[in-house]
């Protein structure tokens, strides 16, 4: 339950914060989250941060899933691999 929680407390958190810290301001109905961590935003390491804590407590979270389903685990860990991927 931890990592669960902790996955999206990195999520929206460091989208939020890495938002607050664009100096033109950030419109989350008309950019990505991606343009976040864009190579030219001058705090891209905030929302990189907040993808790599999300990736690994999705692992995290897929390995302490005994209970589930094998299936399920996998693409859960696989999406945490992929979100590390993108960070």
């Amino acid at each position: 339950m931890l990592s669960a929680t902790v996955a999206v407390m990195a999520l929206v958190g460091g989208w939020t914060w890495a938002a607050a810290l664009q100096p033109g301001g950030f419109d989350a109905r008309s950019e990505t989250i991606s343009a976040l961590a864009a190579t030219a935003t001058p705090h891209r390491w905030v929302m990189t941060t907040g993808l790599v804590v999300t990736g690994l407590a999705h692992v995290v979270t897929a390995w302490a899933l005994g209970a589930a389903h094998r299936t399920g685990r996998a693409v859960l860990a696989a999406g945490g691999v992929a979100t590390l991927a993108v960070a």
